[in-house]
């Protein structure tokens, strides 16, 4: 189809179509019309072949845009965490250890905080980044909790653990994702 400006941004109209025709939502994504008909032209040919696997498999619009975003932001999130997860792991050993790990009534250990957990929670499982996490970290990522990949995983404290979740969590938050930190101590 020729179209007089195919640069110009998508109609609400085609912006409308698409929805329907897809299930999600493209507005603010930055279409030009020539995109969106394209897109709109997949979905046609998608539903009267029956193949609907086939609009997934084209490389333009909202998931490649999508895809490569949130995994920008998950990788600026672990790098946040990582980096406040060195900080804090800094001072603690300047400041020395605070708590002793008892077994049998004598000290095996030295901690340099109490044993815990923290980790970002996703608020809304209906938010795109839930399926984008899902999709890309398959049985590892079943429910609200946002992974985070580091080295520093490994040691109990939790004040380490809470440093790099809030670390993540304000990576996500300023993102348009929605989480929050929860801690326990184990």
């Amino acid at each position: 189809m020729q179209l007089k400006t195919p640069d110009a941004p998508a109609t609400p109209r085609q912006l409308w179509a698409l929805f329907c025709a897809t299930k999600k939502d493209h507005r603010g994504l930055g279409l030009t019309m020539q995109q969106a008909c394209d897109m709109l032209q997949a979905a046609n040919e998608a539903k009267s072949s029956g193949k609907p696997a086939a609009l997934k498999e084209r490389s333009f619009g909202r998931g490649s845009f999508q895809d490569e975003k949130f995994a920008e932001i998950f990788a600026q999130a672990n790098l946040a965490a990582d980096a406040a997860g060195q900080k804090w792991l800094s001072a603690a050993l300047a400041a020395g250890p605070k708590y002793a790990v008892m077994e049998g009534g004598r000290e095996i250990d030295r901690m340099l905080d109490v044993c815990g957990f923290g980790w970002c929670i996703l608020r809304d499982k209906r938010h795109a980044f839930h399926k984008w996490l899902t999709k890309n970290h398959g049985q590892r990522y079943t429910g609200y909790s946002i992974p985070i990949y580091s080295d520093l995983k490994r040691r109990q404290e939790m004040g380490l653990m809470e440093a790099m979740a809030e670390a993540a969590a304000e990576v996500y938050n300023q993102n348009g994702i929605p989480c929050r930190v929860e801690t326990r101590i184990d």
